[in-house]
Formats: C-alpha cells, structure tokens, sequence
C-alpha cells in the first residue's frame, strides 16, 4: 500500500485514539474498514502490519493494537505475528 493511504489509516487510528476516553479506544476490523473506505476486512491485515512496522522503526507504540474483532475484543492474529517478529524475532501466538 502506498504511504499516502497508510498515512490516512494512521490518522483514523490516532485521531479515535485523541478523541475517546482510554475504555472506548478500540475500534473494530468493522468500523476501520468503514472508514477506511470500505475495504475488505481480509484486506487490512497487510496495512495494519505495516503500521506496526513503521511504528517501531520510528520507535512508538503499534497503533494497530487498538484494532480489534467484534467478537473476541482482541487483535487478530496477524496483529501478533507481526508483532511478535518485529519485538521478538518470532510469530507470536494470540492470547
């Protein structure tokens, strides 16, 4: 994905992060697809990972933590494969 679409998905994720209280700080694969333009949900696992990539090499925190499945109320499990290779060197698996 381009950096200009990457930059749009990261001011969501930051603008809902500045504008909630910390309880309703996560927002779902559903809502984020939505404003996000209506991607596909499958679609969001390669951006949201690159998100995470950027992060650390900018030394922050993953942002894409705060997206979560409707379901479970946690990351999916390509959030902690990501993660779990750029902070540990290996995938991770979800809680």
């Amino acid at each position: 994905m381009d950096k200009r679409r990457l930059y749009e998905l990261a001011k969501i994720l930051v603008t809902h992060v500045q504008t909630t209280t910390p309880v309703q700080q996560t927002l779902t694969y559903g809502q984020v697809s939505k404003k996000f333009g209506g991607m596909n949900l499958r679609n969001l696992n390669g951006p949201l990972g690159q998100l995470c990539v950027m992060a650390n090499e900018s030394d922050f925190q993953a942002i894409s933590a705060i997206v979560v499945n409707q379901g479970t109320h946690m990351p999916g499990e390509g959030f902690y494969e990501y993660v779990g290779e750029i902070y540990t060197g290996r995938k991770l698996p979800p809680e």
